[in-house]
Formats: C-alpha cells, sequence, structure tokens
C-alpha cells in the first residue's frame, strides 16, 4: 500500500540519518493508515515506534518518550504484556530515560523488558545482552552520583 511505502520511505530517511524527510514520510504513512485501519493495528504500532525512534535522534526525548509510551500502550492491547513487541517498547522507553539521566525509571523498563525477553525460548540472546550491558552501565552511573 501507499501507506507502506510511506513507512519504508521515511525508515530509509531515519538511517540515513535526514530526521526531518523521515518524520514527514512518517505523517504521511500515520495519515493513509489511520483512516483505513484505527489505532489498534500493528502498523501503527511500527509507526509510533518509529516516531519515537526519530524524536529520540533528534534529541527531543519529551515526544520520544510520548511516542514510546504509545507504541507500549498499543502493544500491550494488541500482543499482550510479555509479546516481544512489548518487551521492544519497554527497551526503547528505558534508553530514552538513560539518555535523560533517569536510571530508576530507565532500569525499571529494562528490567521488564530483560524479563519478557528471558522467557522465550530463542532469538533473543542480543537484545538480553544489551540489556544486562546497558542495566551494568546503569548500575555504575548510580554508584558514581
Amino acid at each position: 500500500s501507499i501507506g507502506d511505502s510511506y513507512i519504508t520511505l521515511g525508515t530509509i530517511h531515519l538511517n540515513s540519518k535526514n530526521y526531518n524527510a523521515a518524520l514527514e514520510s512518517f505523517n504521511k504513512a500515520l495519515g493513509i493508515l489511520m483512516p483505513i485501519h484505527g489505532e489498534k493495528s500493528k502498523s501503527i504500532t511500527s509507526l509510533y515506534s518509529k516516531f519515537g525512534s526519530v524524536y529520540l535522534k533528534l534529541k527531543n526525548n519529551d515526544e520520544a518518550i510520548r511516542y514510546f509510551n504509545k507504541c507500549l500502550e498499543l502493544c500491550k492491547k494488541l500482543y499482550g504484556e510479555t509479546h516481544p513487541e512489548t518487551a521492544n517498547s519497554y527497551h526503547s522507553l528505558g534508553i530514552v530515560y538513560s539518555v535523560i539521566h533517569k536510571y530508576a525509571e530507565a532500569r525499571a523498563f529494562l528490567e521488564k523488558a530483560l524479563k519478557i525477553y528471558q522467557c522465550k525460548p530463542k532469538n533473543y540472546e542480543s537484545q538480553i545482552d544489551m540489556i544486562k550491558n546497558k542495566l551494568q552501565e546503569l548500575k555504575q552511573l548510580a554508584q558514581d552520583k
């Protein structure tokens, strides 16, 4: 669909660090897909995550948190609390909170993500390692305060 094409284009812009063009493409995709699918769809959930990623790159952390929270709420509704997509949202929120030095919140989100990933049978080793490393870094940062 045209909406999916805008998501692909936006992702290319995001990966090329052309953040304003990414936002423009994602907004066009949202305008096309929202009337078709409604908010409770995998496409919209994915878009909210992509918006969060762009805003994180732009250092607009409040907007990143807003979109990652929207993504998290939709993931819980669509997939449930223990799905890897829900874990991805927790992980993303943990990263943003660590960036803004809210280490307790970051740790809480990362621990939720880790718990979900560790209950999955396989294929999540890299996420588990990333989260464990980030948690160790947060522990060190908390001790240095």
